[in-house]
């Protein structure tokens, strides 16, 4: 098997120089079939801006984000699928919370090619969620 345990470090691109650094609480990389899903709880600081990556070699451009209030599981507060699928997001926090993000692969509708007895094996691939932050530039 793949280990993913770093990739959101090893393979997710960053800036250089980079003036982020790594949030540990909320970055994470899993190993992913499509329609399945993986979540990060952590906080946002007020006066702080953060950077959001996500990357994967097996599903690129593709990797859905969505990001809610963690109290209140009904608040949505990003969605990428509004937003192109970005893969990357960057934003500034206003109110500090708690939030609740869920990154997953997409289902594709795929005819799975059925010989009968043998039926085509779904690929798993690494998922980096990397999580980065700054305090911002006045």
């Amino acid at each position: 098997g793949q280990d993913c345990i770093n990739y959101h470090l090893t393979s997710c691109p960053q800036l250089q120089p980079n003036p982020y650094t790594n949030v540990f609480e909320g970055s994470k990389s899993a190993l992913l079939l499509r329609g399945e899903t993986m979540e990060s709880v952590f906080n946002i600081i007020q006066g702080k801006d953060y950077r959001i990556t996500l990357c994967s070699e097996l599903f690129p451009n593709e990797i859905n984000l969505k990001i809610y209030d963690a109290e209140d599981g009904s608040i949505l507060l990003y969605d990428n699928t509004q937003n192109d699928t970005a893969q990357i997001f960057e934003f500034q926090v206003f109110n500090s919370r708690r939030v609740r993000a869920y990154i997953s692969v997409p289902k594709i509708p795929e005819k799975k090619k059925n010989t009968g007895l043998l039926v085509e094996k779904t690929p798993r691939g690494c998922v980096g969620f990397l999580l980065e932050t700054m305090v911002t530039r006045k």
